[in-house]
């Protein structure tokens, strides 16, 4: 019987010290990742190796005009979740035909830029600043005299919102794609009350204070396609993004939900703070950020100059998806709107002779 009990006593304090090494596994701050073997432009791109205030290696690849021309402003983009800057090329190449230069950053812990652990893993969005912080200075030692627009989607529009919230960078306008201000679940008509996506998403946040690069969930391929599918209706825009070696296909960590708290918390308070012009696209079948989140973000800005544009049947992934080139080219509409008389030259010759073709990326 002691012979017994000794060993039950024993297995029980091994699978203890193992329950504890994994633990302090997710527990502790992950490691930071080490640097790819060589970096891989988009199509129509340049890239570039920037370093953050922090010491961290990031990604960046510039869209330019063709030919000499100097350009007539420039976008500076922010990826959404799961993303990188090279999903956008489609759209960074229509603008370089438009004449307007295009600078992406890989955010830390995404696409080619280095981070800790899986991919999403934050403290919380300061950190992303710092990153923007580094892409502004990229831009402003390339064009320091040109009109530049923030662009960012979902996450990226959360992290444009409070860059003009906290004053960390000034620019002359911001172009917002579903951003998440209010994220919430929707299916069909069917909407998650803003109090039960806000609770829900507090609930996730708190674990991942303790835990930051535990999963948060299960994520197979399975989960992968039906998630992807109601993000993307295009077959073709679908495979392209299961295919791209940078999009992320792993489950995002748990602190990605508790940074996302703390910055939709931030950027609720502070929307009375952004005066520049501002341009919001929502699709009216988002199922991420529902229509009642931009008109929000909308209603409580201070800017005087502001724009709520709907995309009837268009989901979250505005930029990527049906429609899209009618997306991009009501970007080009309203920066040429707000440029200076010099820069203002009108792209719709541009754009009625463009025959190149466009990459089926989503």
């Amino acid at each position: 019987m002691k012979t017994i009990y000794r060993f039950l006593c024993v297995s029980l304090f091994l699978l203890g010290i193992i329950a504890l090494q994994g633990c302090a596994m997710f527990a502790l701050h992950p490691e930071r990742n080490p640097l790819p073997e060589q970096y891989v432009a988009a199509e129509g791109a340049t890239s570039v190796v920037l370093e953050s205030q922090d010491q961290l290696t990031l990604f960046g690849q510039w869209w330019l005009p063709e030919g000499q021309n100097k350009p007539r402003a420039v976008v500076l983009l922010l990826h959404g979740t799961i993303a990188h800057s090279g999903l956008y090329s489609p759209m960074a190449n229509f603008f370089s035909r438009q004449g307007f230069a295009v600078f992406g950053i890989d955010l830390r812990g995404w696409g080619q830029s280095q981070g800790f652990g899986r991919n999403g893993v934050i403290g919380n969005y300061d950190e992303y600043l710092l990153d923007l912080d580094s892409a502004f200075a990229e831009v402003k030692a390339r064009y320091p005299d040109l009109p530049l627009y923030l662009q960012g989607e979902s996450m990226g529009g959360a992290i444009a919102l409070l860059s003009q919230i906290e004053k960390t960078i000034e620019v002359d306008g911001l172009i917002l794609n579903a951003p998440a201000v209010r994220p919430g679940l929707s299916v069909g008509p069917l909407s998650s009350p803003h109090w039960l996506s806000n609770f829900g998403l507090w609930t996730l946040s708190q674990p991942g204070k303790v835990f930051p690069n535990m999963p948060a969930f299960y994520h197979g391929k399975l989960v992968e396609h039906v998630g992807i599918g109601l993000l993307l209706k295009e077959e073709e825009n679908q495979q392209a993004f299961h295919d791209d070696p940078f999009a992320t296909h792993k489950a995002l960590p748990l602190s990605y939900f508790t940074g996302l708290q703390d910055a939709t918390t931030r950027v609720e308070e502070g929307l009375s703070d952004v005066h520049v012009p501002v341009l919001i696209q929502q699709g009216t079948r988002d199922v991420l950020v529902p229509v009642a989140s931009s008109e929000f973000t909308l209603e409580n800005l201070a800017s005087d100059d502001k724009t709520l544009k709907m995309y009837e049947k268009i989901t979250h992934a505005t930029l990527h998806d049906r429609r899209r080139e009618e997306i991009w080219a009501d970007i080009v509409s309203w920066m040429e709107a707000r440029l200076p008389a010099d820069n203002a030259t009108p792209s719709a010759l541009t754009m009625q002779n463009d025959t190149s073709p466009r990459p089926n990326v989503p």
